[in-house]
């Protein structure tokens, strides 16, 4: 009965829908993102794509707007030099 107790005053407040309140709102649900919702970049074609299209050898991704997928091959070239210089650096 407890839990049943705790569920009603999550919801009602301590004083009840008896004092004239109503019950809150629920909680927005967070939209869920799917694989169809990303971007990827295909690297064969150098387009970005909506939602995975293409075989996933030929894609980086997924990105979460347009825009950072286009810059996919860039981010990765810096990625690849800042880890040779930190090799460079550990020898």
């Amino acid at each position: 009965m407890a839990r049943g107790r705790a569920a009603y005053l999550a919801v009602y407040g301590q004083e009840g829908i008896a004092a004239g309140q109503q019950p809150s709102a629920p909680a927005p649900r967070r939209r869920e993102t799917t694989v169809a919702d990303k971007y990827w970049f295909n690297i064969e074609t150098h387009q970005v794509e909506e939602g995975r299209q293409s075989d996933w050898t030929k894609l980086m991704g997924p990105y979460t707007t347009r825009e950072e997928a286009a810059q996919a091959l860039e981010k990765a070239r810096r990625r690849n030099q800042d880890w040779d210089a930190q090799d460079e650096a550990q020898s």
